[in-house]
């Protein structure tokens, strides 16, 4: 039983690591993104 309970917590933080490894990841995406973007506008509107 305790070792089930090992394994359950184990998966537990394995999911909150890569959830967060995710959100790192979209947020980086996000801001590369915004800067691909804003480049050619600042470029036209200079």
């Amino acid at each position: 039983m305790a070792m089930s309970r090992f394994i359950i917590n184990d998966i537990h933080s394995v999911i909150i690591i890569t959830t967060f490894m995710h959100a790192i990841d979209i947020v980086r995406y996000y801001i590369y993104d915004q800067e691909l973007h804003a480049g050619p506008l600042l470029l036209i509107s200079s």
